[in-house]
């Protein structure tokens, strides 16, 4: 199984319900992560070209089934990681950090060792 992780900025504004001088309302900065586990390996998949005229086909031909969406659910696991508070760089290093033990927990999980060649995809903005 293969998995990746993302993560982007979770902004809000807080507000107060009477804003005053002494009182107001701020913006919140935050950082949210997810761990995507794949059970899926697409290396088994064709390489073809269209068989058919793509502009010619209605939008339904490219939306997922009832079928297609409980297959992906079933496909893939989402794990939500803790959504952190961001405001200074020494914070950024400690969602990298998270990052790094979520990576050791797994591999030693799944009864492998992280090592200099271990390559992991992570994303985001």
């Amino acid at each position: 199984m293969r998995f990746r992780i993302v993560g982007d900025n979770v902004n809000f504004k807080v507000g107060v319900c009477r804003e005053r001088k002494d009182k107001m309302g701020h913006m919140e900065h935050w950082f949210g992560s997810a761990a995507i586990i794949q059970h899926t390996n697409f290396h088994n998949l064709a390489m073809q070209s269209p068989q058919k005229p793509l502009l010619q086909m209605p939008p339904s031909t490219f939306l997922p089934s009832e079928e297609d969406v409980t297959a992906i659910k079933l496909d893939c696991v989402v794990l939500v990681l803790e959504v952190l508070v961001e405001h200074k760089y020494a914070e950024v290093v400690d969602v990298l950090d998270s990052y790094e033990q979520l990576i050791d927990d797994i591999y030693t999980e799944a009864g492998l060792q992280v090592d200099d060649s271990t390559k992991v995809h992570i994303g985001g903005d």
